[in-house]
């Protein structure tokens, strides 16, 4: 070859990586002070791929905090939801630890997201049911309402007939305790036309069926609303928001509960004014005599 002076590329050559299926440019220079390029970084597509992985790890590990965080401080009252990030998390952390090679903490958040997904599926299929969907394939559903047919309780009785071991009146209720046991409390709420419902709440321990003897109600449940006759029902799983009103004049309501019942928050409260007129004292003593007696919190007054 011949010698020239001042030349500074002499050839283009495109060397291919078969280890990590990159290309790699490279000037080759005919003087030793020329100076040797590569491709930007950000655009390999290892790079991208860097990228990606490290997103993943962040948001998995953002969704699992949210998830325990909502869980454990009662920020979200949806427990889909709730078991939905914590899934989405757990997956999110398997593809970013795996992609590491931290095995282990790979299968932890496996398990994770497996009981997740379990949940979430068991929350979908025992979730709120009226009763235009029947209750012929939910166990509980069956149950509850052969226990009310077995104790006479069905729509167009007359109330004053219905035989009682306990009549209370908490926060301005008429209720009359037709059974109660450790896991079980059936009792018929008698409410007045201009009675407004309950506050909006739920119960962490307990599944509920609300069913109407007599008259129209109103029921609020977990933001939808519905309108219900003599003879229908609803089914509240545990943890569902709900509260109720008659409309158009006076109604009667018999709750079935399983589970930890407010029997003891009743007792506790007989007789006290409605809960318009408590105090604020007395409502922050209320919130507290909910979770501690009945397992039950206020999600709005």
């Amino acid at each position: 070859m011949t010698e020239i002076d001042h030349l500074a590329l002499v050839e283009f050559v495109v060397i291919n990586d078969a280890s990590s299926n990159e290309s790699s440019f490279i000037l080759l220079a005919a003087d030793a002070g020329a100076r040797v390029r590569h491709a930007p970084r950000w655009r390999t597509r290892r790079f991208r791929m860097e990228v990606m992985m490290m997103s993943s790890g962040i948001m998995g590990g953002v969704l699992v905090l949210l998830a325990y965080a909502a869980g454990a401080l009662r920020w979200c009252w949806s427990a889909r939801l709730v078991h939905a990030c914590a899934a989405s998390g757990g997956l999110l952390l398997v593809v970013h630890l795996s992609d590491r090679g931290a095995w282990p903490a790979a299968a932890l958040n496996v398990i994770w997201a497996t009981v997740a997904i379990v949940a979430l599926t068991k929350a979908r299929r025992d979730g709120v049911r009226w009763s235009a969907q029947g209750s012929g394939d939910h166990r509980l559903v069956k149950h509850a309402l052969e226990r009310l047919a077995s104790l006479g309780l069905r729509g167009g009785i007359d109330v004053d007939s219905i035989s009682v071991v306990e009549k209370l009146t908490p926060l301005g209720e008429d209720l009359r305790i037709v059974c109660a046991s450790d896991d079980e409390l059936i009792f018929v709420n008698r409410m007045r036309a201009n009675y407004l419902g309950p506050p909006l709440h739920k119960h962490l321990r307990a599944a509920q069926l609300e069913y109407v003897l007599a008259g129209k109600v109103r029921m609020h449940v977990d933001g939808e609303n519905r309108e219900l006759t003599t003879g229908r029902w609803v089914w509240l799983p545990e943890g569902t928001p709900h509260t109720f009103e008659p409309v158009n004049g006076e109604a009667v309501v018999v709750s079935f509960v399983l589970g930890s019942h407010p029997l003891g928050f009743f007792q506790e409260w007989d007789g006290t004014p409605r809960l318009d007129q408590l105090s604020a004292p007395e409502r922050a003593r209320l919130a507290r005599d909910l979770r501690r007696l009945a397992a039950t919190e206020i999600v709005r007054a």
